[in-house]
Parts: C-alpha cells; sequence; structure tokens
C-alpha cells in the first residue's frame, strides 16, 4: 500500500479496495468491522443479517442506506423530537462553532451556556434558579446522585447514602444509574460493582407482579425479605422510604391508599377499579 493511503484503503480498514461496489466496502461490513453497537449482540450481524445503517433524516422519517423509508419512532433516543433536516438549526450550530467551538463551564461561562440557562429557567418550575449541564442522561443521574450525597454530607448526616429505586426502573448504564435501576437483562452482570439501594413497586399498577390487587401491595413489597430468610431489612427499609415522605397506609373500605403512591380502588357503585392518588410532602 505504500505510505500515502487511498480513501478506498482508508474506508475499508487498510484491505485496498478497488471499487466501493464491492462486499468489503458497504456501511453494513465496515460496521460490523469497526463499531461495537450499542445494545446489541454483535455476533447476530453476518453477510446475509446485515446491521442496518440509516444515512439521512428528513422531518419523522430516516432513510437507510438502500433508500428504504422509516418513522423514527424514538427521536434519535430521545434526543431529536424537533425533526430531521432542520436548515434554521443547522445555520444556528454553524454560527455558533464559528464564534467559538467549544469551552467548558469550570469556573467559567460563556454566553451561550448563560442565555439557554435562563431560557430554561423561564420554562422550569417556580423556585428552580440554576442550571447544571451534562452531556447525557446517564451523566445526569450521576450528578443528582452526588448532589442528593452531598447535600445530607453538608447538612451534618453523611450516613445518608441510600438511595430508593423503583422496580424495572432504567436510567442508564453507568455504573451509578445502573445502580438505581432494575433491569436485570441488562445489568445483571455488574451486580458486584454496584451500591446497595432499596427497591420499591412502581407507582404504574401495570407493572405491579400482584397486578390491581391493593391489598397485596405491602405483602409484595416485604416478600424479598421473606423469600431470603432475613430479618430486620424491611424495617429498615420502610424507615428510609419515610425519610422520603413514602409510607404504606393499612388498607381500609374498599382499597387500600399508599402515600405518594398510586392504588387501585373499586368503586362502590360499580365495583370497577379506578385509580386514587394521595400525596403526602414532607421537606428533606
Amino acid at each position: 500500500m505504500g505510505d500515502q493511503m487511498t480513501i478506498n484503503e482508508i474506508y475499508s480498514d487498510g484491505m485496498a479496495v478497488s471499487s466501493s461496489e464491492e462486499p468489503s466496502h458497504t456501511y453494513s461490513e465496515r460496521a460490523r468491522r469497526n463499531l461495537w453497537l450499542h445494545m446489541s449482540r454483535m455476533g447476530a450481524y453476518s453477510e446475509t443479517n446485515e446491521i442496518p445503517v440509516f444515512v439521512r433524516g428528513e422531518g419523522v422519517h430516516v432513510f437507510d442506506a438502500n433508500g428504504k423509508k422509516y418513522f423514527d419512532g424514538i427521536s434519535g433516543l430521545y434526543t431529536n423530537m424537533l425533526g430531521h433536516g432542520r436548515p434554521e438549526f443547522a445555520e444556528a450550530a454553524a454560527n455558533s462553532v464559528k464564534e467559538m467551538t467549544f469551552f467548558p463551564v469550570w469556573t467559567y461561562a460563556h454566553p451561550k451556556a448563560i442565555e439557554l440557562a435562563e431560557k430554561l429557567i423561564s420554562i422550569a418550575p417556580k423556585g428552580l434558579t440554576r442550571v447544571f449541564y451534562s452531556d447525557s442522561g446517564s451523566e445526569a443521574v450521576e450528578i443528582a446522585l452526588k448532589m442528593a450525597f452531598q447535600y445530607w454530607a453538608q447538612k451534618g448526616h453523611p450516613e445518608k447514602k441510600k438511595f430508593a429505586r423503583l422496580v424495572n426502573a432504567y436510567h442508564g448504564d453507568t455504573l451509578g444509574a445502573v445502580s438505581v435501576g432494575g433491569i436485570d437483562l441488562f445489568h445483571q452482570i455488574y451486580k458486584p460493582l454496584l451500591f446497595d439501594t432499596f427497591a420499591i413497586p412502581s407507582p404504574y399498577r401495570f407493572r405491579w407482579e400482584t397486578g390491581s390487587a391493593p391489598e397485596k401491595v405491602k405483602e409484595e413489597f416485604d416478600m424479598p425479605e421473606k423469600k431470603s430468610g432475613q430479618t430486620g431489612r424491611t424495617s429498615e427499609k420502610n424507615t428510609a422510604l419515610a425519610d422520603l415522605g413514602i409510607e404504606f397506609a393499612q388498607p381500609s373500605g374498599s382499597g387500600a391508599r399508599l402515600n405518594n403512591r398510586v392504588a387501585p380502588v373499586s368503586s362502590p357503585k360499580t365495583g370497577q377499579k379506578t385509580v386514587e392518588r394521595e400525596v403526602k410532602t414532607e421537606k428533606i
């Protein structure tokens, strides 16, 4: 190949090809050779089972390398809610890069960071007055965990370091985000690296293992400890949840109310299940 690589040699990872039409030059083949896809079993792809490659977008649609059109149902993994191919976005990004490509807000500030923070505060709930930027959802979760711990540490309670998490939650793939997540399919192998948390049922009734039977919720909540033969854990867990303003209330009448939770109750007139919410607020 000599000292100077051709564009085809670069594209094919150093394996010289005479034409971009050769199989080893296709996007799918190049992706198989050089990309490690997220949330994917790479062994499932082959010459006959190609990696889908999307090359452009227009509005709510994206197009693959073969010209097939798809609806972008995940909005670029929830980061592109305003659509593809917007020339005004490209122009704004280009103008910003022309002024300054990037500069951190580590003890410094710059106009774009200030302007965006002002805009976010203007539409945020009352009482929120500061913006702390992060690079991704996972990093935002890590920051929130550290902020919560640091708050209590500086209030003189460094022992407050347990977090409650929802069963079947997903917050990202960094270790802190995984620790407060709950999807074993993705994260079982990493459990030795995670910190301990309190698992609580989701407030979404569809996710309850007991379905729509409110009288079973507390039993389900205690079940992991009963199965493992542990003692004292439930009391510790309830105390931690109480610190968060979450308590279990005993069933009364036609159903159970869970403070800060949603619980199904039966209508005395129709007998049909409805949903009732009671929220307990408590400063922590």
